[in-house]
């Protein structure tokens, strides 16, 4: 089996997006890239509808795997909102939120208890997946989805660390262009998996 090819379609679509992007006016670029921009309210509506499907399918398998993934998109589109915004100075996925001393330590108490359901819903689907995908059988009869879920590991890392790293650094005008992708693609991982492949 090989990568799907609506995957490979996705990877078109962001090369050619990043290039189109090159030859666009900056006014329209900043409208593109801006928090009511097309790419950021796409990227909310993929993240939203990959929640959704992995909610469905949890209620139609009863498979825990879809729950955990559901509650971790869940968490996802309120990042993309910036929902915790509303109520801290800074991104509380950040490590400098926690680390300075600017928010008091009550609020971030709260906040790692807020983020308590996401962090163990990361670590139970870590902990049931990953004894499958070191399994060579698994890979052999499963390169689809592994193909994708790397594909989708990589515009993760791209999108997150792309404006906050010094030996990696995304331009600004193609960053919401690869966020907005990644959530295309994890919308394209969560149709791409057999719901046998999560049961318990």
């Amino acid at each position: 089996m090989a990568t799907p090819a609506s995957f490979w379609l996705a990877l078109l679509v962001l090369v050619f997006g990043a290039v189109w992007i090159q030859f666009l006016p900056e006014s329209v670029v900043k409208f593109l890239n801006s928090e009511i921009g097309p790419f950021e309210q796409a990227s909310v509506a993929f993240l939203a509808a990959a929640a959704l499907l992995a909610f469905a399918c949890w209620l139609r398998y009863q498979a825990t795997p879809w729950l955990a993934s559901g509650i971790v998109f869940v968490y996802a589109v309120l990042r993309e909102l910036d929902f915790q915004k509303i109520f801290t100075y800074r991104s509380v996925m950040s490590l400098g939120y926690f680390t300075r001393p600017i928010a008091p330590l009550p609020e971030k108490l709260l906040v790692l208890l807020l983020m308590l359901p996401c962090l163990a819903a990361i670590v139970f689907l870590v902990r049931k997946l990953l004894p499958r995908v070191v399994n060579r059988r698994f890979l052999a009869t499963n390169t689809s989805s592994v193909a994708a879920a790397i594909w989708v590991a990589v515009l993760f890392v791209m999108s997150h660390l792309g404006d906050r790293t010094l030996w990696f650094r995304l331009p600004n005008h193609i960053e919401a262009w690869v966020e907005c992708i990644f959530a295309l693609a994890a919308l394209l991982l969560v149709v791409e998996l057999k719901p046998t492949l999560l049961k318990d």
